[in-house]
């Protein structure tokens, strides 16, 4: 598991390796039932509800780097440009806009971005979470 002291080692603008991720109905189902909406709209549409896209790409970071236990994810922003559909394919990224640390937490900031297969970004979004040190 990565320390908190590893993590502090990663440099603003540090980028994460892209994803390439083709969205399945499956995810979107599962992303669906696990937050426990019951709209029929993006399952009847095809449509990935731009949350879970955020959730998949936090999910390809976390897969680069490991947070130690304790850690907290306090807050979530996020912008959406167009939809994202079923079968699409996108390209998940992420990158440091902030790592520092104070009283015994340290805040890491990472800007996240969904681009459509034709390089544009859909969906971008800034997560922070603080991590025990």
């Amino acid at each position: 598991m990565t320390s908190s002291h590893e993590i502090g080692k990663l440099p603003v603008g540090y980028k994460f390796k892209p994803v390439d991720y083709t969205v399945s109905k499956k995810d979107i189902d599962n992303y669906l039932s696990a937050v426990g909406t019951s709209s029929e709209f993006y399952s009847r549409n095809e449509i990935c509800p731009p949350t879970a896209l955020l959730a998949f790409s936090l999910r390809s970071i976390m897969e680069e780097i490991s947070l130690p236990e304790g850690s907290i994810h306090v807050s979530q922003e996020m912008n959406c440009y167009g939809a994202i559909c079923n079968n699409d394919k996108v390209i998940l990224g992420g990158e440091i806009s902030q790592n520092s640390s104070r009283s015994g937490w340290r805040y890491l900031t990472l800007d996240v971005t969904v681009e459509s297969g034709t390089k544009k970004c859909s969906i971008s979004g800034k997560a922070t979470i603080l991590v025990p040190e």
